[in-house]
Order: C-alpha cells, then sequence, then structure tokens
C-alpha cells in the first residue's frame, strides 16, 4: 500500500470469522481488492465467501426491520457460498458476477447503484420457486416465465457471461 495516496491493495487476504456466542463460522477472500480511502473512497475488488449459515445476516436485518420469528427462520439458510466482483466510485457502487448459493437458494446478478437510480438484473431461486428481478431507473419488472434463460439472456446484453441452467 501506499499511505501517503491512502491506496491499498490486499488482493490474497482471506478473513476468518468464528462466533463465540453461538457456532458459526465464516470465510471471506479476496482474490483482488484495490481500494483508496480519500475522499471519494474507491474500491475495486473481487470477494469469495463461506459462510456456515447467514444467521448474522439475519441478526442484522431483524435488527433494523424487527420481523416476525416466523420470517427469520425461512430467511436463516444453511451452507452458503458466493461470490462477486464490485467497484465503488464517487457516484456509482457496480456489483457484477454476483453468485449465492445455499441450502434451496441461488441467486444471481449484476447490479448499479448510483445517486437516485438502482439499475440491474437479477435471478432468485428459493425453495423451489424462481423469479427474474430487471431493475431500470429504480422501476421494478418482475418475470416469472423461464426466469433462468431471461436472466441469461439480459445478463449477456449487459456483457456478462451465462449462468448455469
Amino acid at each position: 500500500g501506499n499511505a501517503q495516496e491512502q491506496r491499498f491493495d490486499i488482493s490474497g487476504t482471506r478473513v476468518e470469522f468464528k462466533s463465540n456466542q453461538f457456532n458459526w463460522d465464516g470465510v471471506f477472500s479476496f482474490p483482488k481488492s484495490k481500494m483508496r480511502f480519500n475522499s471519494p473512497m474507491e474500491i475495486d475488488a473481487e470477494v469469495d465467501f463461506e459462510m456456515q449459515d447467514t444467521r448474522p445476516i439475519v441478526a442484522l436485518f431483524d435488527a433494523r426491520y424487527n420481523v416476525p420469528r416466523w420470517v427469520l427462520r425461512l430467511m436463516t439458510i444453511k451452507d452458503v457460498n458466493g461470490g462477486a466482483a464490485f467497484k465503488m466510485e464517487k457516484d456509482l457502487i457496480e456489483v457484477k458476477d454476483l453468485e449465492i448459493t445455499g441450502n434451496r437458494l441461488r441467486v444471481l446478478a449484476d447490479l448499479s447503484i448510483s445517486e437516485g437510480t438502482h439499475d440491474g438484473v437479477m435471478y432468485i431461486r428459493f425453495r423451489g420457486f424462481s423469479l427474474g428481478i430487471e431493475l431500470t431507473k429504480g422501476k421494478k419488472k418482475l418475470k416469472f416465465n423461464r426466469p433462468l434463460r431471461w436472466f441469461n439472456k439480459r445478463r449477456a446484453e449487459r456483457g456478462g457471461e451465462a449462468a448455469a441452467e
């Protein structure tokens, strides 16, 4: 890194998380990760992760939204793995090639988030139900008919690679 320019390269870093309060662990790896911590902050990274389950994420969601317990149980998914490439610049966050899998879960997405708008495509399969979502200038369109095929076509149009069906 360069402390004077506030630029750091943590490519190859692996972070292991463990909980002493309840039996949980997870690993986050950064095959590529370059950051600049001045204003505006910039990140160009790839991340891979493995989590025993989604309990920590569910706990954060519950703390913010105070949802019913049955919803929290539904959101707790075992054996979660995933990865994505992402960039963060002054007014833009891009997530590409997002893939998350878990027990009866698969999420694929390419998203761009900028001030005032969200654009992208997403495919979600959870417990046998599949859905495609397209965001254009913050407006949602849902796709129920062959959503994975639709997602692959839209991802290719955006310059990404098709996911295995």
